[in-house]
Parts: C-alpha cells; sequence; structure tokens
C-alpha cells in the first residue's frame, strides 16, 4: 500500500476513536445528571424527617437484605438445578455409552425405568453385596476362619430367628430396645438375633453333659440392631465370635486375645494401629461395693458407665444419680476410678478405698471380704499380661479401668480392641460370662469367655491404612464354541476341564493321583466359564473373556475337535512370548483335566528359552 493510504486510513481510524469517546462522555455526563435529580427529588419530598422516618429506613434496608439473601438463595437453588442435571445428562450420556458398547458386542442391555415401582435401594442400615464387595467379604471372612482354625476351633451356625426371651435378661439393656422383633403366626415372639452368644448358650444346654469341655467354638453370625447408623455400624452386620466354655482359668482369655493378634497380623495392622484395652468386671464389682453401691443394681451400674466415652464423665454422674439414685459423692468416686490406667493404680486406690471405708466405721468384715476378692481379681488381671507377654503379643495389650463393656452378663475380664488413630469405634470385644447360662437353665455356673469382631469397623480400619486387597474376578478358562452348532462340544470341553482326575476312558486307575495331589494347581479348584451364546468375531469372543478376566480362551473349533483336540491361547502371553506358536497350546480331551498344568508348562519353557525367570 502507497503511504496516502495509509495516512488516510490512519486519519479515519483517529477521527472514529474520537467519536467513540465523545458518545461514552455523553453518556456520562447523562448519567450523573439524572443521579442528581433523582438525589433533589428524594430530599425535596423527605425534607424533615424524623426517627420515625429513620425507622422507616433501616426497614427498607432489612427488607432489601431479605430480597437479596432469597435471590441469593434462589441462585443457589438454581445452581444446584443446574448441576443434578448436568449430572444427570452425563450419567445419561454414560449409560447410552455403555448401551451402545453393549449392543455393539450383540449382549442383552438393562435399562431402568427414571421412575421404577418399587425403591431400588437397600433397606437403611443394611447392604447390597454385589460381586466385587461379596469378593472382599469372602477374602474377610476367610482371614477369620483361618485365625478360628489354627487356634484349633470348630465352626457353628445357627438360625438367624430366635426367641425374644433370650434376650430379655431385665439389666438396662440397650439391646432390648434395637431388637427387629414381631410375634410369628404361631403366636411367638421371635427376633432376628441381635448378638449370638445368647444362641450359644441354648446350644450348648440343649446337648448337656453330652458336650465335651472345654469347647472351642466360632461364627460368623449375621446380626441385626435397629439402632443410629455411622461410619462402621450398620443396622445388619457380621459379626466373627469365638468363645470357649469349660475352663476357668486366665489362660482361655489369653487363647482369645492371642486369636485376635492373629488375625490382626494376617492383615498387616500392627500393635501401633490398634491396642487391646483390659479390665476386669471383678474389681469393678469390688470398687462399687467398696462405694456403697448395692450388688443388685451392679449390672446397670456397668450399662451407664460403659457410656463414659460417649457422653462424658458428668453425663454419666448425672444418669447414676437420677436413673439409679446413686449419691453423688458416690457416683463421682466411681467414675474417678475409671481414670486408672495401670493395675497397680487400681490396687492403691482399692487399698486406700478399703481403708477409709474402715476408718469410717464400716463393716469391718465386709471389707476384709471385699480385699480378698479384689486381690484375687488383680492377681488375675496381672497373670494374664505376664502371660500375653511370654505368648508374644503383650505390646497390644494397655490396662483400662473404663472399659467395663456394655452388656450384663460379663463377671470377669472384659477387653476392647480400639483404633490408636481415634478416628473409629471399638473394632471387638469381649469378655467372660460364667453366669450367662446359668440364666437359660445351667443348673450350676459354667466358666466361659468370648469375643465378637464386626467385619464393619475393621474394613473402614483397613480402608485406611491401606491394606485392603484388590480382589479380583478369578476365571482360569473361557470356553468358547466356533458357531452354534459347536455349542455342546464346548460345554463338554469345559466339563472335562473342570474334572480334577483324568476321565475314565484316559486309561489311568488312580482315581486319586490327579491334580489334587500332583501338580501346581492343587490348591483349589479350576474356573471355567462358558460362552453362552457364540460371537460372530474372533474380536467379540476375545472381548468378552477380558471382561470377565480369563486368563485362557479354549477354543472349540471343528478343525481341531476333528483332530481330537481344542486350541488354548493365553491372553496372556505378551508378558513372555512374541510368536503365535509360544501363545497357544492344542490339548487332546483326554488331557483337559490337567490344562492349567499344560498352559504353565508351556509358559515356562518359553521363558527358560528366552530368558525370562519361570513361574
Amino acid at each position: 500500500a502507497s503511504p496516502n493510504v495509509c495516512s488516510s486510513h490512519n486519519n479515519t481510524t483517529q477521527h472514529t476513536t474520537q467519536q467513540l469517546w465523545e458518545r461514552k462522555r455523553r453518556r456520562r455526563r447523562r448519567f450523573v445528571l439524572e443521579e442528581e435529580e433523582e438525589e433533589e427529588e428524594e430530599m425535596t419530598s423527605g425534607g424533615g424527617k424524623d426517627d420515625d422516618d429513620d425507622d422507616a429506613s433501616t426497614k427498607v434496608v432489612v427488607k432489601e437484605e431479605e430480597e437479596k439473601s432469597e435471590k441469593q438463595l434462589a441462585r443457589a437453588r438454581e445452581k444446584e438445578r443446574k448441576k443434578r442435571e448436568k449430572m444427570e445428562k452425563e450419567r445419561l450420556k454414560k449409560e447410552r455409552a455403555m448401551e451402545a458398547a453393549q449392543q455393539q458386542r450383540g449382549g442383552v442391555v438393562v435399562k431402568t425405568s427414571q421412575t421404577p415401582p418399587v425403591d431400588l435401594d437397600a433397606v437403611s442400615g443394611t447392604r447390597d453385596f454385589f460381586p466385587e464387595d461379596y469378593r472382599l467379604q469372602s477374602w474377610l471372612f476367610s482371614k477369620f476362619r483361618s485365625c478360628g482354625y489354627q487356634s484349633g476351633f470348630e465352626e457353628y451356625d445357627a438360625p438367624v430367628l430366635e426367641r425374644q426371651e433370650l434376650y430379655k435378661r431385665k439389666a438396662g439393656e440397650e439391646i432390648t430396645q434395637q431388637m427387629y422383633s414381631f410375634v410369628d403366626k404361631d403366636d411367638v415372639e421371635v427376633t432376628l438375633r441381635p448378638e449370638m452368644t445368647p444362641t450359644l448358650a441354648r446350644m450348648v444346654l440343649s446337648r448337656g453333659a453330652s458336650m465335651i469341655l472345654p469347647l472351642k467354638w466360632f461364627s460368623i453370625p449375621q446380626c441385626w440392631r435397629f439402632e443410629a447408623t455411622q461410619r462402621g455400624r450398620k443396622r445388619e452386620h457380621y459379626q466373627w465370635n469365638m468363645d470357649i466354655i469349660g475352663c476357668k482359668e486366665i489362660t482361655a482369655e489369653v487363647e482369645l486375645l492371642s486369636a485376635a493378634v492373629e488375625f490382626f497380623k494376617s492383615c498387616g495392622i500392627t500393635s501401633e494401629d490398634v491396642g487391646i484395652k483390659v479390665n476386669s468386671r471383678k474389681v469393678m464389682q469390688s470398687m462399687l461395693t467398696i462405694n456403697d453401691v448395692p450388688d443388685d443394681i451392679f449390672a446397670p451400674t456397668c450399662v451407664i458407665l460403659d457410656k463414659l466415652d460417649k457422653i462424658g464423665a458428668e453425663a454419666v454422674v448425672k444418669e447414676l444419680t437420677e436413673t439409679l439414685e446413686l449419691p453423688r459423692d458416690t457416683a463421682e468416686n466411681v467414675v474417678k476410678t475409671l481414670s486408672c490406667k495401670t493395675v497397680e493404680e487400681l490396687e492403691r486406690m482399692a487399698t486406700e478405698a478399703i481403708e477409709k471405708s474402715g476408718a469410717a466405721g464400716g463393716d469391718t468384715n465386709n471389707s476384709t471380704a471385699q480385699k480378698t476378692v479384689d486381690d484375687s481379681s488383680i492377681r488375675e488381671l496381672k497373670e494374664l499380661f505376664k502371660l500375653a507377654e511370654e505368648y508374644g503379643f503383650g505390646d497390644w495389650l494397655q490396662f483400662d479401668a473404663s472399659v467395663v463393656r456394655g452388656l450384663a452378663y460379663y463377671t470377669g475380664v472384659v477387653f476392647e480392641a480400639f483404633d490408636k488413630a481415634g478416628e473409629l469405634r471399638a473394632i471387638a470385644g469381649g469378655g467372660r460370662y460364667d453366669k450367662l447360662l446359668s440364666l437359660y437353665g445351667a443348673t450350676s455356673p459354667v466358666p466361659a469367655c468370648g469375643f465378637g469382631f464386626g467385619d464393619c469397623v475393621i474394613v473402614e480400619l483397613l480402608k485406611e491404612k491401606n491394606l485392603l486387597p484388590n480382589v479380583e474376578k478369578r476365571v482360569d478358562f473361557c470356553v468358547c464354541a466356533y458357531n452354534k452348532d459347536m455349542q455342546g462340544k464346548a460345554m463338554k470341553a469345559a466339563s472335562l476341564l473342570r474334572q480334577k482326575t483324568p476321565p475314565p476312558s484316559g486309561g489311568s486307575s488312580n482315581v486319586d493321583g490327579g491334580r489334587n495331589n500332583n501338580s501346581s494347581s492343587s490348591s483349589s479348584a479350576v474356573v471355567v466359564d462358558v460362552l453362552l451364546e457364540p460371537k460372530k468375531k474372533v474380536a467379540q469372543t476375545f472381548d468378552y473373556a477380558n471382561r470377565i478376566g480369563a486368563r485362557y480362551v479354549v477354543f472349540v473349533a471343528p478343525s481341531e475337535w476333528e483332530n481330537g483336540c481344542v486350541r488354548i491361547k493365553d491372553l496372556r502371553a505378551e508378558e513372555y512370548a512374541e510368536e503365535d506358536a509360544d501363545k497357544q497350546v492344542d490339548v487332546k480331551f483326554e488331557d483337559l483335566w490337567k490344562a492349567l498344568d499344560i498352559m504353565r508348562e508351556n509358559e515356562n519353557q518359553v521363558r527358560a528359552r528366552r530368558g525370562f525367570a519361570s513361574l
């Protein structure tokens, strides 16, 4: 462009800019004049305002603020509505994508109505266990069972429905108020069991003298309590129960504590993560008697004392004075007892209390009797800690006089496992209950002790510590037919793969010499999945096998079948093989029962040939 053109362009631009600035200046001036006129009008109409006018102005301001708040709330509601709409759109988009992918695979699609005729969520306080959840629960239960069996315990179970009378012990326990109870069609008062120990007592008494003592039993029952749900607490939960019936020595409690500690260790939890508080109901009863608490209210007193961590010392004192009508000094002394953190401290406090009681002119004989009882229970506690040290888990235990447990039937040592980080409620708890069987018909006391270990809290703890395993679905073989005509033959192949010994036609007479005795896969059964509807494309078959987590694909095709074999391909062969011939093996019908070993042997050979480490 020439200089003249540029100059003309610049002049035009400058002129346009000046026009814009002039228009903006005029608009600002007009706006200021309008504001001044409005202010003058307000001054003219509002001249001579008094305090009442000031109040009116205040009301206007308040009203404006209220209107502003309402507008803010409206904006917040609108924002939330848009957020929900966005989430719903994303959900529908994801659902449509999954539906399209499923249709592409040739599968069935489940579509859910936006307004289903029933509530699709589980009942409040309960849980659905989808396969991935159930795999984790099965892993946890396997840990419970392993620790039980290793300690020489036997597993038992019982109906989840029990008679209400089994739990109505008239001791002020919350459990009686939390039962899922009803009257059945036989007019019997029944309930979903809130705990397992009374059921165990009923079962033991039902066989009576025929039982060989001591019994060492464990169970993993589902229990039901209608209570406030929170982290680690549901209205239904599973609980690992371990009990010893017929042993009066403290060694029984030590054996139970050892099993609990072994479980923690098996999950990777250490004594830095979890501790076990230990106390004695016998000691507590002595201290309560010394403090003039009548024996007949000992059990309900313990129920209230068990609330110390939940409601605090002052609230416990208030409940003791108002509910049980104890003098305030007595209630405060009882709560003070719970602050002891060592057995020796408790012993000193007991001695001082007895001496004080004697100096006050109390019943000397009664004081002496209580001194004897107190000494024996303290010796018992000391013995427990000594044996725990020798057993190798002494660092897990600590004395805590505030642990009394809320159930009325405990009579001796009580204990409670807790999260040292203080994030969770009690992980497990238990103790001695020598008088429970007498409540249900035993003619003389039967020594017993046990613990309950819920599944909810321990899962939360394992999450906190990043110790939950990734329990994936396991499928060894996915059997796929070439077409519909080969479907029956594919099912035949699946049947042979599931065998643990050679088929009768295999020529082997050693029916015990199969996989259970001499193969690397003897630890568990082979998992075989059958593709029920043959896919049109091989890629779809592989896609299905990958989605179910299969390690090997078994192709049942006419050419291989006519030669008396099927072709098995390793879907993870890329880790060790390059050639297709190294990734697949043709296995004869009579060898399908040991196909897993054949595939592993092939992998080892390929690894050895290529210089990789063997399995």
